[in-house]
This record gives C-alpha cells, structure tokens and sequence, in this order.
C-alpha cells in the first residue's frame, strides 16, 4: 500500500488539525512519532518513532508526501547542552533518517518557522528567497532543517518544500507561545508582564495553517508555488504586539497586563512582515482571516478547559 502521506511528528496541536483536515479530503496518512495524535482514528496507520532514540523499521513505508513536522521546542544558548540536542532533532540528516525509518516518497516536505528569517528592521515585506539571518536557536536549527531537505532534493532529484509559518495561535496552540501565554495568563488572573509591545508581528490561525497544507499536499505540482524552496505562512494582518493585548484585554474581563515589564532583548525583531503572493495563489479568496474573529475563538476554548 502507498500512503498519500507520511506525517513525521504527530503529537500536538497542529498535527493533529492538519490530521483532521487532510484526512476529510480523502488522503490516505501514515503517522510516524512518540505518540498518536488525538485525532488518531482517522489514521490508516501509526509507527512509534522516538527521533531523539531511533531504532531501525523493519516494514518498509511508501508515500507520496513525507511531512516532517518533528522538533523540539524551545530557545537556547550556544552553549547550553540543550542548543546541540535540539539541532540534532530538529535537523536531521533525511537520508539516515529515510533509511532508519524504511521509509520511500516522491516528494518531501517540511515545517520551519519564520524565525529562520531572522532581524528586520523595518516593515518591507519578507519574501522566500531572501538570505536567512536567524538570531534564536530554533530559528538556527530551523535553518539547517532546510539546508539539509534542500540537500536531499538535489541529490535525488525530488521536489522539496519548506513552510515558515508566522506566530501560529489557535485552540490548544503552545502556552509558551505570545498569544496562548497571554490568554492563559489572562485566565489565571495574573498579570501579564510584557515589553512596551512596539514590535510587529503577522499571525496565522491553526485552521488557516491546516487548510494551506491541506491544498499543498493535494496539489499535484509545487514548481509555481515554490520561491527557493520557501512557502511563507500566514494571514494579512500586521499588528504591533501592544495592540494585540489590548485586543484580547477588551475579551477578557478584568485583564491585566504590564506594559514595559520586561526589557527588549538587544537583538529584538522589531518587524515581521511577510510576502503572502504564493500563499494568496494557493488558496485565493480562502487566503484571509479575521484576526479579532479567531482571537475570540482560541479565548472560548481556553475558557472550556
């Protein structure tokens, strides 16, 4: 049996929206990580993998798409023991880990991050192609990822491409993340201790995240959808981050938040501003979102938990 997909990297929130939304356009998946996702029903098939432990598969694994959405959260310094063990799991070598996995595809395709893009110091929109200049460990690692993708579909001939999705929030997003911090911040009743919030951000809901891989791994050809083998992520919203709070303080009563708490990091990203041409070729008027809408919406699931 060959797979529409292989997903590699099933636990959390996004794998288990792209799950739910792919499996309803017909696409037959294969899910490959620690753990199912909460959505695991809906797969024809699961394969424990530890990345960080792997141990060779004997069953041989046919797909048309390899996703590989593995990684390990978090930011670290150059010198810490955690930089080097994030770099090995987030940047795999794909034809050692093809091999240990068993595991053959037409095409492959990877999860970055616009923390690859790195400093900007102005509002010019970021298109793919540009050089990338990342300041944060993830956004490092996140860079070799591609290197090393980019490296397997040259010498194999195989399409690759490689989504930078920008500040991703939703229902069960990562609590460390700005808007999932804050909401829970928020909740608790605590204050939320933030910078002056002068930096711009764009952001992209899970659901307009899922519903771009899902048109991706559905389209037979990305050869125009592809800016050197970058795929910037996101909805056309360009908000200061100061205005952001304000937003989800008029959601929630009682919110309270301190301005200017926290110092601005010397190397700050001061704006993040992406070319959204390839993205709006893709899904056309199913490209925008209302911010306010989906801000709301991550809010009321937060409050059900």
């Amino acid at each position: 049996m060959k797979y529409d997909i292989a997903l590699i990297g099933t636990g959390g929130p996004i794998a288990d929206a792209i799950v739910k939304k792919i499996s309803h356009s017909g696409l037959k998946i294969i899910g490959i990580g620690r753990r199912p996702p909460g959505s695991a029903q809906l797969l024809e098939n699961f394969i424990e993998f530890d990345i960080e432990n792997p141990s060779a598969q004997k069953q041989p694994i046919s797909a048309k798409t390899i996703f590989f959405n593995a990684a390990i959260k978090g930011r670290f310094t150059q010198d810490s023991e955690n930089f080097a063990r994030q770099g090995a799991v987030s940047a795999p070598d794909f034809f050692k880990l093809f091999s240990l996995l068993n595991v053959d595809c037409d095409r492959l395709m990877t999860m970055g991050s616009s923390e690859e893009y790195g400093p900007r110091e102005t509002s010019a929109e970021i298109f793919e192609y540009e050089e990338l200049r990342p300041i944060s460990s993830y956004g490092q690692w996140k860079r070799r990822l591609f290197e090393n993708a980019q490296k397997w579909s040259t010498e194999t001939g195989r399409p690759h491409l490689h989504l930078r999705p920008f500040n991703v929030f939703g229902p069960n997003s990562d609590s460390k993340m700005f808007i999932g911090g804050m909401i829970s911040t928020f909740l608790n009743g605590e204050i939320f201790k933030t910078t002056k919030g002068e930096q711009w951000r764009s952001f992209v809901s899970i659901s307009l995240l899922s519903l771009c891989i899902d048109k991706l791994m559905s389209s037979t050809n990305w050869k125009n959808l592809n800016r050197a083998g970058g795929f910037n992520l996101s909805a056309p919203n360009y908000l200061q981050l100061k205005e952001v709070v304000k937003l989800t303080q008029d959601l929630i009563p009682a919110a309270k938040v301190d301005f200017g708490a926290i110092a601005y990091r010397q190397d700050e990203v001061w704006h993040q501003n992406p070319n959204l041409d390839l993205m709006r070729e893709l899904l056309g008027k199913d490209s925008g979102e209302d911010f306010k809408l989906k801000l709301r919406e991550t809010i009321e699931h937060y409050h059900r938990l």
